[in-house]
């Protein structure tokens, strides 16, 4: 069975300070802290990250991070499967799980196999962590089917989108959509959240992404001219 995503490497760790503190991940990495904490900033946002607290981290985020107590983690890095059939686009940063005994399930699961490396373990792995991803995938598609948390239009949120998808062809910076809109990061941030379910970066990468797979199948334009569009 072909996963969408296959673990590079998942292992228990401690930590006082992260050995870099501000920059990208090399890869997709899930922590799920089991003792300490640390701060991040990300997008215009900070976010303390706590005890039974899990956050993803995409390699195209930038970042700014710092230990406030010394932390114990569970960390998975992995990576897109580019053999797999089908994908899918999961949001970052800190996560809320609806059903959080299944992730503490799967979570305790990957824990109990760190040191095997085995066939079955790796593979049971990949399972439970296709399995989490699976989980924040599907909560989002459930939160964003069950409007009635966004009966009130929210122009502010209305101007950014149309800011966006008037300039996909450039590069977008936050800033220049907070300039444009009235509004700061922070605020801006909040409001997607709250009406997507993803920070505003993770929204123009989507788009981007739709943007790119309409002109992979819709047109005879090269892959390098479509990065280049």
């Amino acid at each position: 069975m072909k996963f969408p995503f296959r673990i590079i490497e998942s292992t228990i760790s401690t930590r006082s300070e992260f050995d870099v503190t501000e920059g990208y991940q090399p890869t997709y990495a899930l922590f799920f802290i089991k003792k300490g904490s640390f701060r991040i900033e990300h997008d215009g946002i900070t976010e303390d990250i706590v005890p039974g607290d899990c956050i993803i981290l995409p390699d195209y985020l930038y970042f700014r991070r710092n230990v406030i107590e010394p932390i114990e983690f569970i960390y998975v890095k992995f990576a897109v499967n580019l053999n797999c059939p089908y994908s899918f686009t999961i949001p970052y940063g800190k996560l809320i799980f609806l059903d959080k005994k299944r992730f503490i399930s799967n979570i305790s699961a990957i824990e109990k196999l760190l040191m095997n490396d085995d066939l079955f373990s790796v593979n049971y792995r990949e399972h439970l962590l296709t399995d989490i991803l699976f989980m924040i995938h599907f909560e989002q598609i459930e939160k964003n089917t069950h409007p009635q948390e966004q009966t009130v239009k929210d122009f502010l949120v209305e101007a950014a989108v149309t800011y966006i998808l008037e300039h996909l062809q450039h590069k977008i910076l936050i800033q220049d959509i907070c300039c444009n809109v009235g509004t700061n990061m922070s605020t801006l941030n909040f409001r997607f959240r709250r009406t997507f379910n993803m920070s505003v970066g993770q929204y123009i990468v989507n788009e981007k992404m739709k943007k790119a797979r309409h002109l992979l199948i819709g047109t005879t334009y090269s892959i390098t001219e479509i990065a280049d569009r």
